[in-house]
């Protein structure tokens, strides 16, 4: 068994998904005037993962940047499957992003091929992102993943543009970006989406 087949093992292993089945406005959870938060922890597949980071070209010389980390199973596949110079998480929940943490570093213990340090997670509330310690990141970030409700877009809305402007890729996973007016779906890809993915891309 080649070294891709073993990590694909592991991070399946790692990063189970009991539902793949993408939220829609019935079953994704509603927020009252009281949530403080965009993004409750529900985790996609590991396969729709590889499938987003694929449709978004990642190569060895990307920085990903995931707000609302959740486990940080996307940060892991980008690092350990793509090779990305660094992928960082930033997730508020504490217990949340401890177990996205102790599942980076069982995945880095049992596979010595992996850099540990490519991988980072921050314990922050996205909407202060573009605040240390993120803004370096920020400003070098050349992919951004989003898997957040819709009421973000609108919070992000200029976030979102300067970064497209600045020609970083935006991956949305199950919920598009459709109310962000200056977003273009890449080229080549089906702008009605592609098993709840979208990649947002600036043509040049």
């Amino acid at each position: 068994m080649d070294t891709e087949q073993v990590t694909l093992q592991l991070l399946h292993k790692l990063y189970p998904t009991d539902d793949d089945i993408a939220p829609t406005d019935t079953n994704f959870p509603r927020w009252i005037e009281e949530d403080d938060t965009f993004a409750p922890f529900i985790p996609t597949s590991i396969t729709r993962v590889i499938k987003a980071l694929r449709m978004a070209e990642c190569t060895p010389s990307d920085i990903v940047l995931d707000l609302g980390c959740g486990d940080g199973r996307i940060c892991a596949a980008a690092s350990a499957l793509f090779g990305v110079t660094r992928a960082v998480g930033v997730e508020c929940d504490p217990l949340v992003i401890s177990q996205a943490r102790n599942s980076w570093h069982t995945l880095c213990k049992t596979l010595s091929t992996i850099d540990a340090e490519t991988v980072q997670f921050l314990e922050q509330d996205f909407r202060n992102v573009e605040m240390d310690p993120v803004r370096g990141w920020l400003q070098q970030v050349t992919v951004l993943v989003v898997f957040l409700s819709p009421e973000f877009a609108l919070v992000f809305r200029d976030t979102l543009v300067r970064l497209f402007e600045r020609g970083v890729t935006i991956v949305a996973i199950c919920f598009n970006l459709d109310e962000v007016s200056g977003l273009t779906v890449k080229h080549g890809l089906d702008p009605r989406g592609d098993d709840d993915i979208w990649v947002y891309q600036k043509r040049t």
